[in-house]
């Protein structure tokens, strides 16, 4: 039992100096939601229904109307997507939903979101209630690390974690220089949460150099990126590494995906670093 708790405590720890990348927020139409945005990804607002109007300032909708952003919405759908066209350009948009306004804060920035989930939430549900920050997010991986110590000690609280293994590699992403090996997944339907365990094999003689925060997750029509990742980010020539992903808040994806469908995974390269003459 002592052996469980230092694991678990061991890494819930907050942390510090990254945007989280897949954000899940209770609904307040009191509170300003900050969001960066950058040029070069999408960042997706989604509200759990149909949204009535939208207003913003030095916003675009096309590429012939001079602006700081760019925003793309569906009159009837329920999100709408925003990126940047200027650098350290700022402003802010206002969203008309179930006769509610809800204000968002959007600035540039090189470490952006890329999806903020709104939802309602439910009376009685501590994980509604509560957000999904880091700490929570780690306190769910190292629940996944430990699943053999929660089945033997803990079988309830085990036997609310969905868990699926693959054996061998049978679940595989072969690519030309590397290949991704799908080994073990857990689903937390009360926490809309993914763990995935995967590995990383290098194919070639060149260390392989990657961003696994941006590591593209496939499943069906859905494409999802990590909010929190114990991965490497260098892969040595022929070898193999192998680490955890938690992936959170994504409607259709987390909250009903299967673990027993088909991933596909998309290493992220870094970019060369230029050579100064």
């Amino acid at each position: 039992m002592n052996k469980l708790i230092l694991l678990l405590s061991a890494i819930a720890l907050p942390v510090s100096g990254a945007t989280e990348r897949i954000q899940n927020i209770p609904l307040n139409e009191n509170a300003v939601v900050t969001v960066p945005i950058s040029g070069s990804r999408i960042t997706t607002i989604s509200f759990p229904s149909a949204i009535s109007a939208i207003d913003a300032a030095l916003i675009t909708t096309d590429a012939k109307t001079p602006g700081l952003f760019q925003l793309s919405h569906t009159k009837g759908s329920s999100f709408l997507s925003v990126r940047a066209l200027a650098a350290k350009a700022v402003s802010n948009i206002n969203v008309r939903w179930n006769k509610k306004t809800y204000v968002f804060e959007i600035h540039e920035s090189d470490d952006p979101a890329y999806s903020i989930v709104l939802h309602e939430a439910k009376k009685g549900s501590d994980s509604q209630k509560q957000p999904m920050t880091p700490a929570r997010l780690m306190g769910l991986m190292d629940k996944a690390k430990a699943y053999p110590i929660l089945q033997q000690q803990y079988p309830a609280e085990a036997a609310q974690i969905e868990r699926h293994t693959w054996k061998g590699e049978t679940a595989l992403t072969d690519c030309d220089d590397y290949r991704v090996i799908l080994q073990e997944g857990f689903r937390f339907k009360d926490h809309d949460t993914l763990i995935l365990r995967v590995s990383a094999e290098n194919k070639t003689d060149k260390p392989i150099q990657h961003a696994p925060d941006k590591l593209a997750i496939k499943a069906g029509e859905f494409i999802a990126y990590p909010a929190l990742t114990d991965f490497p980010a260098t892969i040595a020539p022929k070898q193999r590494v192998s680490g955890y992903l938690a992936i959170t808040g994504i409607p259709d994806f987390t909250q009903s995906f299967s673990l027993q469908n088909d991933f596909t995974f998309i290493l992220a390269r870094n970019p060369k670093p230029e050579v100064t003459k």
